[in-house]
């Protein structure tokens, strides 16, 4: 499923500097670069066993009325790094490009067109190379906290959540609590295909149907009131190289238990699968310092029309 770039906060880029110092701001966002980058990232795992995936996209951008539209802009989420677990290696393009990163790990691709005439368009190409481990590995959670607490769309004290989160939690392991969180979620809660809004995890409770995005707010919301430090993911699942595609993308809950962060898809009711095969974008927070904004694939200045 997607989330569009149109319900995004359509401000300037400017306003990701507000509350922040020059200093950060430079050391989060970076600078510009040539068509072509190598991302200097320490790999994962010794290249014999890591998976590699190209992922490829063609950008067509459209200017559909009469207006020439000047100093337009366009930003979506790259693979993010991910400790230990996933690594974007190499991004290329078509373009001139910005690469972005905040303090998550977050990449964002960023182009900025000059002019693009009335009735026109252009089109950009981009690839990047993502190393991800095979399988969940062990890493040491230095803030549990900020994995614990309530966030927007994620409302761990509310309390029908707390109720049914100590029912299943009882006095089971986190592992044995996060499965009974995970199987309650997959068998109670109706797929109703893709919902335009984010409704969070208690209406997906209340309401027991939603589509991917509410399933995992449920299960992080129910983890975190079970004491299991838990997060949302968006991205893709692929077992290959692929092109990204609007209705491909996926959410996901994350689970820290047994000493390592675990993919838990109630959804598409998948417990503990294949890591490499879950491509991270996004981690879901209350506020990220991304020009992105609240959207969860890319952001795109008005007027201008993106299709890939």
């Amino acid at each position: 499923m997607v989330r569009s770039g149109e319900g995004a906060e359509k401000t300037a880029l400017r306003v990701v500097m507000q509350g922040m110092s020059r200093r950060a701001f430079l050391r989060c966002f970076g600078v510009v670069v040539l068509p072509r980058i190598s991302v200097q990232a320490k790999a994962i795992l010794p290249s014999r066993q890591a998976i590699r995936r190209r992922i490829r996209w063609v950008f067509t951008f459209v200017n559909p009325s009469g207006v020439a539209l000047e100093a337009q802009h366009f930003w979506c989420y790259l693979p993010a790094n991910v400790p230990l677990v996933q690594s974007l290696v190499d991004i290329e393009s078509s373009a001139p490009f910005q690469l972005l990163e905040d303090e998550f790990g977050h990449r964002v691709f960023a182009i900025e067109f000059d002019r693009i005439q009335p009735f026109s368009g252009k089109v950009v190409t981009a690839t990047a190379t993502v190393e991800m481990a095979p399988e969940a590995t062990a890493n040491l959670l230095e803030e549990p906290g900020a994995w614990l607490a309530p966030e927007r769309f994620i409302e761990s004290d509310h309390p029908l959540i707390r109720t049914l989160a100590q029912e299943l939690k009882g006095d089971s392991s986190p592992e044995n609590s996060a499965r009974a969180i995970y199987e309650w979620v997959r068998d109670n809660v109706a797929y109703a295909g893709y919902i335009e809004e984010q409704r969070g995890a208690l209406r997906a409770l209340q309401e027991r149907r939603g589509d991917c995005t509410e399933y995992a707010d449920l299960v992080v919301a129910l983890a975190r009131s079970a004491g299991i430090p838990a997060r949302s993911v968006g991205g893709y699942v692929s077992e290959w190289d692929f092109t990204p595609k609007a209705q491909d993308y996926h959410n996901w809950a994350e689970l820290y238990i047994s000493g390592a962060w675990r993919i838990v898809d109630a959804q598409k009711g998948n417990w503990l699968p294949v890591s490499g095969n879950y491509i991270t974008f996004r981690i879901q927070r209350d506020s990220l310092p991304s020009p992105v904004g609240d959207a969860h694939r890319y952001r795109i200045s008005d007027g201008l029309q993106v299709r890939w």
